[in-house]
This record gives C-alpha cells, structure tokens and sequence, in this order.
C-alpha cells in the first residue's frame, strides 16, 4: 500500500554546492544526475524481474502499452494490435512474446538508465542530527520545507524503500508513460533507512525546475551556520520564504531544537 505523501518535506542542502543560492534566487528545485549521487548502489540496481503474472496481470498490461502506444497510431492500427493480442477472448502468447521483447529491448538499448534520470531528494523530518551532518556541511548549510501540494504532480512523488537485497520487479508492471518501473530508482539499501527519504523522480538530471510561490514554506539555519551566510540568505531578493528557523543544540539531550528566526 502507497503511503500518503506528507503534507511537508524537507532539503537539507549545503552552502558550499553553487547550486543553492542560484536556485533560491531562481525559486526553483534542481534535479541531480542519479549517477552523481553518494552511493553508487543508488539508482543503480539491476531489474531482476519476475517472469509470472496473472491472468489480470497480463490485462493491465496490455491496457497499459495500449495508452502508450495509442498517441500516433490510427484507430485502424490499435484495432490490429487487438486483433493480434487475443485469441479466443483472451490474451494470447504472442502478445506475451512481444511484451517482452519490449521490455527487454528498452532494457538493453539503455542498461544504465540511471545516468540520464533527474532525481530530486527528501526527507520527511527538518531536526535529524545525521541529514544535517551528511547534507548540510556540519549543520552549516540550510534545509528547505516544501509543501508538497505545490511542489509537483503526486504522480512524482515516490517513498524509497530500504531493502537488504535488490528489488525483484514483475515483468507486467515494467512500463509506464515516461519511464520504465521506477523501483530501482527509489530503493536503497537498508543501511540507509534512518533517512526517510522521499524523491521526486524526471526524465533528465542536472537541471532546475521551478516551483510555484507556495511550495516554500520555511528555510531553517543550521546550529553551526554563520552569520553571514544567514544574512546572505534573507537578503535575497525574493526573501525566499514566509518563515525562518534556526537549529539548536539541546542542552540535555543529544538532539535539535527549533527556534523561530528572527532577522
């Protein structure tokens, strides 16, 4: 069962990467190379995939590569491609058959898709001690809060899910209208899992997307930020967004308070 997008999610982001104050600025969201990513695992995983399927299965498959291939075709040519998929009322081998050499073809024509898709990633929590160490210089970076409603298509949102092995895909969910499966783009290994991702997935990396003027909810500062990268962050000319936080550490506890940011 697909779990319910949050009505938030956060980018923990560095300073240091050119990327952050231009996309401020620009108000918009930039979609990295998978293949540029930390873990070389990610995006990276083969498709094992699973032979079998039910007799519905094989039904929302063909359905499915009928929606793909309807836009150009005539109705006289998707009236052939019925007419030589069935026999009998019923799916026959050949269509089978010839759902496989598609899949397999877009397989092999590109067998490291990963290196052209664009992948946008998001945590579900703003006050996690290790996203802020990893992802945010040492807690001198920024993160971003996003509201999700205005953030992009929900058909974009896809919850990672951490596995000790690599995902096994059935063969009849393989296609969809812009990519193949995307379960080996969000699947991580299980060491992983304390991040909570979410990601937003495209057909092209290295390449900002702009966002709609609500999506930005808050920017928080990091504890160990400086002041004058905070004062270079409001001066911006858009302000960036209606509210601003900044991390503390606790005095008791190893953990993150958030405070309201007052300029």
């Amino acid at each position: 069962m697909k779990k319910k997008i949050p009505s938030s999610l956060f980018k923990y982001q560095s300073l240091t990467s050119s990327h952050t104050i231009e996309n401020l600025q620009k108000r918009q969201i930039w979609f990295s190379k998978a293949e540029k990513l930390n873990d070389p695992f990610d995006c990276a995983a083969p498709y094992l995939i699973d032979l079998d399927a039910t007799e519905d299965e094989w039904q929302s498959a063909y359905k499915q590569l009928l929606r793909i291939t309807r836009d150009g075709r005539s109705p006289v040519i998707n009236e052939e491609m019925k007419t030589r998929s069935f026999s009998e009322g019923k799916l026959n081998q050949k269509f089978r058959d010839d759902y496989h050499k598609i899949v397999f073809t877009l397989i092999d024509r590109n067998p490291r898709t990963y290196e052209k898709i664009g992948v946008v990633c998001l945590a579900e929590e703003p006050d996690d001690i290790l996203m802020w160490s990893h992802y945010s210089n040492g807690h001198r970076g920024i993160c971003l809060e996003f509201d999700t409603n205005y953030l992009g298509e929900t058909s974009m949102f896809h919850r990672v899910q951490y596995k000790k092995s690599y995902p096994i895909v059935k063969v009849v969910s393989l296609l969809s209208k812009t990519l193949l499966h995307p379960t080996p783009f969000v699947t991580k290994s299980i060491q992983w899992k304390y991040e909570k991702e979410w990601r937003l997935l495209s057909e092209q990396g290295d390449t900002g997307v702009q966002y709609h003027i609500k999506a930005l909810k808050a920017i928080y500062f990091g504890c160990a930020i400086s002041n004058h990268d905070i004062e270079k962050i409001i001066a911006l000319p858009a302000k960036s967004a209606p509210r601003l936080y900044k991390m503390k550490r606790s005095e008791r506890e190893f953990k993150l308070e958030i405070e309201p940011y007052h300029p």
